[in-house]
Parts: structure tokens; sequence; C-alpha cells
């Protein structure tokens, strides 16, 4: 049996363990020191002359090990678990209607994650914004930070909302310098994205700019968009929250530079 803990001492090993314990400290030792190598990651024999003896330690390390598991959750490489709906409060399951691993790690602190999911859904949902570009605009933010989980997500959610492979290439072509199809609007859309990920604020010029093409209530959104996913890059990021395998086909389309 193996436990969840990563220990690089101890994991995989083999650890031989008597049921009995060390002699003169008490029959409990051997069943506590399987339960604790067990979840340390050691795979732990337990011998005994009294075979039942043995067997109820094994079966009382292996029963602690599943329950840790369960307790803590999946976290891949994460720092923190991925929640299933049984691990969460009935009120609460509604958020992982979504079956994501931001979505997931989020529901550790569940008030906290409905908060950001009423921002992710306002933009994505209700706001007034064209959503191509609202796609364009993250999309940038994502490549632009080299974040891997957000730009191939957003390129799924992107081509729901009319963006286009080319518009993508176009997106990468603006951001190294190269000239593009993309029309004008766009292009200044992206320009404002990439001022905000490198310099904090749009510079006059390019607010101004797209502000030719956006109401004032676009405008809003728009910045807001760009600044909640600078945001959410950088949890991604902290958390170390892994990114699905559905998503990561993306990159044999559009490798990211620098990121495996």
């Amino acid at each position: 049996m193996q436990g969840p803990e990563d220990d690089p001492g101890l994991a995989g090993k083999v650890a031989l363990v008597s049921g009995r314990g060390a002699a003169g400290d008490g029959i409990g030792n051997g069943r506590a020191a399987a339960i604790l190598l067990a979840r340390a990651g050691a795979k732990v024999l337990v011998a005994d002359r009294d075979l039942k003896l043995a067997e109820r330690h094994a079966t009382s390390a292996r029963t602690r090990v599943t329950r840790t598991l369960a307790r803590k959750g999946n976290t891949g490489m994460a720092r923190l678990p991925y929640l299933e709906a049984d691990q969460v409060a009935p009120e609460y399951r509604d958020m992982l209607k979504r079956n994501t691993n931001l979505h997931k790690l989020l529901v550790n602190s569940p008030e906290m994650a409905r908060a950001f999911n009423g921002i992710g859904g306002y933009i994505r949902f209700k706001s007034k914004l064209d959503p191509r570009l609202r796609e364009l605009a993250i999309l940038q933010v994502g490549w632009m930070e080299k974040s891997e989980y957000e730009f191939t997500h957003h390129v799924k959610i992107g081509k729901e909302f009319g963006v286009t492979d080319d518009d993508i290439a176009g997106l990468i072509a603006e951001t190294d310098g190269e000239p593009s199809t993309l029309e004008p609007q766009a292009k200044a859309i992206l320009k404002g994205a990439r001022e905000m990920v490198r310099e904090l604020a749009m510079s006059d010029a390019t607010f101004a700019e797209i502000r030719q093409h956006l109401s004032d209530e676009h405008m809003v959104d728009l910045v807001l968009t760009i600044a909640f996913y600078c945001g959410v890059v950088r949890v991604l990021a902290t958390m170390k929250i892994d990114n699905e395998p559905y998503y990561k086909e993306v990159l044999q389309q559009y490798p990211i530079p620098g990121v495996n």
C-alpha cells in the first residue's frame, strides 16, 4: 500500500514493520508506524507471528491512507487540492459545473470562488463588449504572460465567440511586431492589452485610439476584462494549476515560446 505524502526519502521504498512494534514499546506502535510510513509513501509490509494482528495493522494503515487521500483530494502538481463535488457543501456544488482544475481548486474557498465566478461570468455572458474582441484581448494576456492554461482555454472558448485561426495568427504577428490582416480596432485593442501587461497601464494614445471605436461602457468593460485576466494568470501560476489534456492539444497548433 502507498500513502499520499510527498516524502522523497521514503516514497516507493519498502518498510518492514513488526505488528507488535519495538520490544517494550507496547502493542500499538506497530500499527502507528505502519500508518505513518504508508502516509509517507512507503510500501509497508507488516510481519508478526500473530497473523491476525499483522492483518489488522495492515488493514488499518490502508484505511487511514485511503481516508487521507479522500480528505485531501487530488492535487496533481497544484499547491492546493482539486475538490470534487462530494467534497464540497451542497450549496457550493453549482460552482463545479465547469469541470476544470481552476474551479476545483478555487472552491477550497467557496465564497471567494463564487465572487470570482461572478466576475468571470459577467465578462463572458453579460458584457456588451463584442465577444470576439473580448476573447482576443484575453488571448493577448495569456500569450504575453506565457500562461498555457489561460491561452489554451481561451483558444477553445474564443472559437465559440467568433475568433478564427487567422485572428490568432494575427495576434501572434502583432505581438512580434509583424504585419497582420487584423482590422484596426482589433489591432488597437491588442496593443492596449500588451501595454497593460508590460507597462501596467495603456498609453494615452492607445486609449484614445480604442475609444474611437468603443463607447464609455465598452471601454470600462474592456479595461476590467484585461485587468481581471492579468490577475487570473497570476492565480494560475502561483497555485501551479495543471492544464487539462483536452486544452493542451491547442499547443500542437499554437506552441507558446518557452512553454513545454
